[in-house]
């Protein structure tokens, strides 16, 4: 499971909306808003989706009940919160 830079910067740009089930996603994706927030240039935003695609690849397992989230996410579709 993976995401695109793009899909990254929508994540961390309405990071408020969503709540995964994993809290360590949750925090993940709290700290990485608020640097996005400072700092959303084009490199930092790949530095960003690298974290986001090492954790989901690290804990596919844990993520699994927000795989549908997730899919939805890459599907372009807006996530349920």
């Amino acid at each position: 499971m993976s995401i695109t830079t793009g899909q990254a910067g929508m994540l961390l740009r309405q990071a408020g909306q969503y709540k995964f089930s994993q809290l360590g996603f949750n925090m993940l994706i709290g700290r990485l808003a608020r640097q996005y927030s400072k700092n959303s240039s084009d490199a930092a935003l790949d530095a960003y989706t690298k974290e986001l695609n090492d954790f989901l690849t690290k804990y596919a397992t844990a993520m699994s009940a927000d795989a549908k989230m997730i899919a939805e996410l890459k599907n372009g579709g807006a996530l349920d919160a």
